[in-house]
């Protein structure tokens, strides 16, 4: 099967979700222009990340949520994007949606990882579960942003089946070639489609604060890109993903079948109950 996805790489008009839905929509109208099935959008497009304003105006997150099921249905596009939504204990969660063409909720993430860099966990409550989507296309891994660091978590997803993953983002600058390198990571070692959608320019008019550096890019199972979005401007990427290439790369390169899981655990323990490093490496267990 073969995928058509688009992702909005879009600067966002902080605590102006208004705006940013109308963003969405001519983004939709394009996509579906190109004959997309899958459009992506940054992580928290709707609103941008102005703590405060987000908490007062919480409450409106479902109507926001409903705004964006009629993009899905007006356009018959399935969505991909994060916004703040209700969570557990009283903060709310960064949350993952895919929306299918009917408008209909396929899967919701709470991202797991919370950037403590700039202490997001004052705000935002993490999720504590992965979700494998099922789409027509395949079993889909979702993620936010700062999860793409944490190779576990694709892993699993891999494991259980997932042919791609889909990663919303604000990933601003100096780490642009992280991000650019991570993404790939995660496709070649899986042997899956990595599709990472990020925002671009500042997150305020008036300047300071962060600079999202765009670059979205859409990866395949060797790590070669299909898509690539520039640092500045906003951009609709448009890719074909062969789907049958995952298997393919999976029978040809057997690392599940290769992997040694019984060594991943801690050291083996030497005499005095302490992990053992290999000569010339440094014992981390004390």
């Amino acid at each position: 099967m073969t995928l058509v996805v688009s992702q909005a790489q879009l600067r966002i008009l902080p605590r102006d979700p208004r705006g940013n839905l109308e963003k969405a929509r001519a983004f939709a109208r394009e996509a579906a222009a190109r004959q997309s099935t899958l459009l992506c959008f940054p992580e928290m497009f709707l609103t941008g990340f102005s703590w405060a304003w987000n908490q007062a105006h919480l409450g409106e997150q479902e109507g926001h949520l409903q705004a964006l099921k009629a993009v899905a249905r007006d356009f018959r596009l399935f969505l991909s994007g994060s916004l703040l939504y209700p969570g557990e204990g009283g903060k709310p969660a960064n949350a993952h949606f895919l929306l299918g063409p009917q408008g209909e909720v396929l899967a919701r993430y709470d991202k797991v990882h919370l950037f403590s860099l700039f202490r997001v966990e004052r705000h935002v409550a993490p999720g504590g579960l992965r979700v494998l989507a099922a789409p027509p296309w395949g079993k889909t891994g979702l993620a936010v942003c700062y999860d793409v660091r944490f190779p576990e978590l694709f892993r699993a997803y891999a494991l259980e089946g997932a042919v791609l993953f889909l990663c919303p983002a604000a990933f601003p600058y100096p780490r642009r070639e992280p991000w650019r390198v991570l993404g790939r990571a995660r496709a070649i070692e899986n042997l899956c489609f990595f599709v990472g959608t990020n925002a671009v320019g500042p997150e305020e008019p008036s300047g300071g604060g962060v600079t999202y550096f765009g670059t979205s890019l859409a990866a395949g199972p060797q790590g070669e890109l299909l898509a690539e979005g520039g640092e500045e401007g906003e951009a609709l990427l448009t890719s074909e993903l062969d789907l049958r290439r995952v298997e393919e790369a999976r029978r040809q390169i057997q690392v599940f079948r290769d992997r040694r899981p019984e060594v991943y655990g801690p050291l083996h323990p030497g005499r005095e109950g302490k992990g053992v490093a290999h000569p010339g490496e440094k014992d981390f267990s004390r």
